[in-house]
């Protein structure tokens, strides 16, 4: 009596075939998510400068646009933050296996 995880047997390589796939499906997470960041941070970057020039011209909105910088800014971090996280954990994995640490 076995059981399957996402289609991967009950046998003593199954896991490291899950493994396998889990890997595959970060890293390409990891391609993708470092594709968009260029132009992503460009439209931000862009979009942060017209909120900076309404917030100087009316200042009764000040709040609001520094609050949407900081959002933004937010954003970027978190877009950066995933692609840098999967590449650590995929460092950390190599160094493990080489059995370095």
């Amino acid at each position: 009596m076995g059981f399957e995880v996402y289609g991967v047997g009950n046998s003593p390589g199954a896991g490291q075939e899950f493994t396998g796939r889990v890997w595959d499906v970060l890293l390409s997470v990891h391609r993708l998510l470092l594709d968009v960041a260029g132009p992503v941070s460009l439209v931000v970057g862009a979009a942060s400068a017209v909120c900076l020039i309404i917030a100087a011209f009316f200042p009764e909105m000040r709040k609001r646009m520094i609050a949407s910088i900081a959002f933004a800014l937010l954003g970027l971090l978190f877009l950066y933050a995933v692609p840098l996280f999967v590449g650590l954990m995929q460092y950390l994995g190599n160094t493990v296996q080489k059995g370095g640490m």
